[in-house]
Formats: structure tokens, C-alpha cells, sequence
């Protein structure tokens, strides 16, 4: 018993020791909105069987059930690259008084990603495990041109939220697992837009002398708590279907705005995560080819819009009315010899805004997958991982006419992203 106890203790130090280090480094909230790819072996067959294939620590974070797999002590370390290209032409309409520019929004408007991550699984004996992970699921860094027709609405953006998730899982017997974990989420908010052009103090058009006092800076940030659960039917050794519900909680954001006009005020607003589930299957064909099956439900129809309080300084409201969306993928993994494996993969994300309500900040559309990479063992104890995926967006268009906004909007956005990903695999003992 005191053996164990000394155990544990050592793995929970180590990992409260990583944690801290990540939280405290701006790079670790760089990852994606809503991305998939938190390691580089899931990124190799575009997130499919995320829910089943537990097959390195990372399962802690996408079910953690599948740590019942996973005996001893397990760590995997990451780190991905994530170079997105996003073009933006936006024209404004002429049926508001404070017609802004028509220049476009600008070329590479998402902002590159450095993506590190951590899971760790530890067995406390063989019916239970625990672990936790550091990821940032949630993300998106938008940097317009300053002059665009859209910096009335907003001139640059950036969301993101990075989580720890402390788990444990049970195992009933051979063929069923349960697990439960907290989602404990950190998000900021980085946002600024320009101000109507005045003219003696008076909303006068550019094109007749009127000129900006300025921009709007706003600086937020929240802490949230949340918790999934996730259960694995490993049916025989061949075939293994696994479900993971992630709940839907909202971050408080509070923080200041600054501006010309009114210096400095707090300034407050919600937002809402998804609820997510996912349905994975695994199935073994051969002893070296496995292939990896998902689809995947999140409810973003809670996003129904963004309400600013900006004390002193007025209120805005954002319309969303968001969708739900599905996602489908497909993947293989093939080992090659006793040292090599290869993998590749296949996904389709259906799109959230709805082309009247696409505001600036959130531009994005559908996304397609694709993904290779592979694996190599580097002892009994140790094996890394590779991967490269191209991410291919749907074209995102904006109509945007309402008196809420400064601004009507027109305009279109196209984007794409390569991710470049390798992670360290390492067990440490057997239970």
C-alpha cells in the first residue's frame, strides 16, 4: 500500500509540475476552434475512432475510459505546428451613414499556431485509472487589414480556451469501461474594432472629412468548469466501439475595455461551449491493419447571440443564432514491420454560421480532412509520431444588414491549414 501511495503521489507531483509551466505560457492556448488535433496521432487519420481507439495517453482527453488500455503509467508530449491561410474581401453596403472602406479584410487573416500538449494515464490498480491532459480545444486568431470595410464590426479577434482535465475510469469487466473527468477551462478574449469617423464631434462619412477617433481595445478572460463522461464496449479483440458526452458550460467573461471616448470600463459578456457527443468505432482486420470510424454531434444552436455590457460605454449585440453541427471520419492505421507504422485518414466538419449571421470574428465555414503520417518504435518503452494534415475550408459568406451594426457587410473569406504535428510516447512500468 505504501508503494502505491508513493507511486501515485510521484505521477500527481510531475503532472501539477507540467501543468503549472504549460498555464503559465501564452503558447499553450494555441491550438484550434473546436480543433481535433491535439495530438499527432490522432491527426494522422483526421480525428477518427477519437472516442474508441485509445491507443496512447491522449484517450484521457477524447475518452478517457480508453485508459483502461493503457497499463502502468503512460505519457504522451506534443507539439504541432499549425500554419492556416485565410483570405477575407469584404465590401460595405451604403444604407448606413457610417460607411466604412471597401478594401478587403486582407490576406492571411488567421493567425499561425504553436500547439503543445500532455496527457498523462496512471493505474491505480486493475480496475481503476486515473489521469489528466493540458489542451487548448478552443481557438481562433483572426488579424484583419485596419483599413478593411469590416474594422467597424472588428479589426482583429482572437478566442481562446485551454483545459485540464482530471479523470478517472473504472473498469466493470473485459468488455465494458466507464470514466468521468473535469473539464476545468481557462479562455481570453482579444478583440478590437474602430470607431465611427466623427466630424466635429458629429458621425460624418469618411468620404466627407469624417475621421476615427481611434479603436476599441477589449481584453477578457474566464474560468469554467465542465465534465465529460465516456464509457467503451470492447466487444471482442477485434472490434471496440466507444461514446464520449462532453457538456456544454459557459465562460463568464469579464475584463476592461479602453477606448478614446471613454477610457477605461469593465466590460462583460457570456459565451457558451458545446455540448459534444461522440461515436467511435475500432475494428482490427488484420493484426497489422486497423481501421478507425466517427461521427460527431455538437450542439452550437446555444450560441444564439453575443450581448457586450460595456458599462458607461454602451451595449452591443451580436446576433449568432449558430447551428449544430455533424462531423464524419474515416481513418486506417497499417503496421508496416516491427517498427514502422503508417496511417492516413479522412474527415468532414459541416459548417456553424449561417451566411446572413457570419459575423467577422467567426468566419469559418465547412471543413474536409485530409491526413497521413505514421509511427516509430524507438525501444519497448518508447515511440514517436508524425503527422501532416491539409484542412480545406468551405467559403465562408457574409450578409450581413441590421441597425445593431454600424455597418452593412458584404463578403467572402476562403481558407486552408496545413498542420505538422510529432509527439513522445512513453510507459513507464506495467501494473
Amino acid at each position: 500500500m505504501k508503494r502505491l501511495v508513493t507511486r501515485t503521489s510521484i505521477v500527481l507531483t510531475g503532472l501539477f509540475a507540467m501543468t503549472t509551466g504549460m498555464m503559465v505560457s501564452d503558447k499553450a492556448m494555441a491550438t484550434g476552434f473546436n480543433w481535433h488535433e491535439q495530438t499527432a496521432r490522432m491527426a494522422s487519420v483526421a480525428g477518427a475512432g477519437q472516442a474508441a481507439w485509445a491507443s496512447d495517453a491522449s484517450t484521457v482527453y477524447y475518452n478517457a475510459a480508453g485508459m483502461i488500455f493503457l497499463p502502468g503509467t503512460n505519457i504522451t508530449v506534443g507539439a504541432a505546428y499549425l500554419a492556416p491561410v485565410g483570405d477575407a474581401e469584404f465590401t460595405s453596403a451604403t444604407t448606413s451613414a457610417l460607411v466604412g472602406p471597401t478594401t478587403s479584410g486582407g490576406e492571411d487573416v488567421i493567425v499561425d499556431a504553436f500547439i503543445p500538449t500532455f496527457h498523462l494515464t496512471h493505474q491505480i490498480n486493475d480496475k481503476l485509472w486515473v489521469g489528466a491532459g493540458i489542451t487548448a480545444p478552443f481557438y481562433i486568431d483572426e488579424d484583419y487589414d485596419s483599413n478593411g470595410a469590416q474594422q467597424l464590426l472588428t479589426d482583429n479577434f482572437s478566442l481562446k480556451v485551454f483545459q485540464v482535465n482530471p479523470s478517472i475510469a473504472y473498469k466493470l469487466n473485459n468488455h465494458l469501461s466507464f470514466s468521468a473527468s473535469l473539464n476545468i477551462e481557462y479562455g481570453i478574449i482579444k478583440q478590437s474594432q474602430v470607431l465611427p469617423p466623427l466630424l466635429g464631434g458629429i458621425p460624418t462619412p469618411v468620404a466627407f472629412g469624417g475621421v476615427s477617433p481611434g479603436s476599441i481595445k477589449r481584453k477578457v478572460d474566464a474560468v469554467g468548469v465542465g465534465f465529460s463522461l465516456g464509457a467503451i464496449w470492447n466487444i471482442d479483440e477485434t472490434f471496440r466501439l466507444g461514446l464520449n458526452y462532453r457538456h456544454g458550460d459557459t465562460l463568464n467573461f469579464k475584463g476592461d475595455r479602453k477606448d478614446p471616448l471613454f477610457g477605461k470600463v469593465p466590460t462583460k459578456f457570456k459565451f457558451d461551449l458545446p455540448e459534444i457527443v461522440t461515436l467511435s468505432a475500432v475494428k482490427k482486420v488484420t493484426p497489422d491493419l486497423t481501421l478507425l470510424f466517427d461521427v460527431q454531434w455538437a450542439k452550437w444552436s446555444d450560441v444564439k447571440n453575443t450581448f457586450i455590457n460595456d458599462g458607461i460605454a454602451g451595449n452591443t449585440l451580436i446576433v449568432r443564432d449558430w447551428n449544430d453541427a455533424w462531423r464524419v471520419g474515416v481513418g486506417a492505421s497499417y503496421q508496416l514491420n516491427e517498427d514502422w507504422t503508417v496511417r492516413g485518414g479522412v474527415s468532414y466538419d459541416e459548417g456553424i454560421p449561417d451566411k446572413n449571421k457570419r459575423f467577422p470574428d467567426a468566419i469559418q465555414s465547412d471543413i474536409w480532412r485530409f491526413a497521413v503520417g505514421g509511427g516509430y518504435k524507438l525501444s519497448e518503452t518508447l515511440d514517436m509520431d508524425f503527422a501532416y494534415s491539409f484542412l480545406k475550408f468551405g467559403k465562408g459568406i457574409t450578409r450581413l444588414s441590421s441597425p445593431t451594426y454600424p455597418v452593412d457587410l458584404t463578403g467572402t473569406a476562403k481558407a486552408r491549414a496545413h498542420y505538422f504535428g510529432a509527439q513522445l510516447n512513453w510507459r513507464i512500468g506495467s501494473f
